[in-house]
Parts: C-alpha cells; structure tokens; sequence
C-alpha cells in the first residue's frame, strides 16, 4: 500500500512566539518521517541571508545556518516539504520568533570630587 499519510513537523525551534532568541541561532527542523531535502522550503521574512542546510542521514532533520540575525527583529519562518513519497504537508507551517535586543549602554554616575 503507498504511502499517503501528509508529513509532519515535530516541535519548533526557536519555538513559536519565542523570545530573547540569540542572534546567531541555528533554526532545526525535525519531520516525522523521512522528506525529500529538495523539497524543503524555509524562509524568513526579513530574510537574515547566508543559508546553510545540513541533513540528518536518516533525512528526517535539517538544522538550518545562516547570517546573524538583525537585534530586536521578530521574524516570521515558513516551512513547506514533501516527504520521500511525495506526500506535501497539509499545510505550510508558520511560526514567529523574536531576536535578542541590541546592547545597552550602562551609565554609572561618577563619584563627587574630592571624596
């Protein structure tokens, strides 16, 4: 019998509505079966650029790479694959994430003079 069951997306990460994610967090997507890697489809908008996928042997998982991510940013990821048989997920996978902030400057006051 084929296979007809749609692919799956185990747990996100960075996980939906996330925050404080690092700037140079990978971003990991794990299926629930094997996929076809060419099928997949990730992207960001506000796109960081610089995209590097690397498959689990079981192309099961791809952990995704990329540019830093700009400070303070919420992104928005989009997901959409096809498993080795073809079969697409039932509908693209959508979740938001939100960057560290920039740096902040601390001031000190300084101490009077003459103490």
């Amino acid at each position: 019998m084929p296979d007809t069951t749609p692919l799956e997306v185990e747990p996100l990460s960075p996980a939906d509505g996330a925050r404080d994610v690092a700037l140079d967090a990978a971003i990991p997507v794990a299926f629930d079966e094997a996929m076809e890697p060419l099928s997949l489809e990730l992207t960001l908008a506000r796109d960081p650029g610089g995209w590097r996928y690397r498959w689990n042997a079981a192309e099961t998982a791809v952990t995704a790479t990329h540019t830093r991510f700009a400070a303070g940013t919420t992104y928005t990821a989009t997901v959409q694959a096809r498993d080795s048989a073809g079969n697409p997920l039932a509908a693209p996978v959508v979740w938001w994430f939100t960057t560290a902030g920039a740096a902040r400057n601390v001031y000190l006051p300084l101490a009077p003079s003459g103490l």
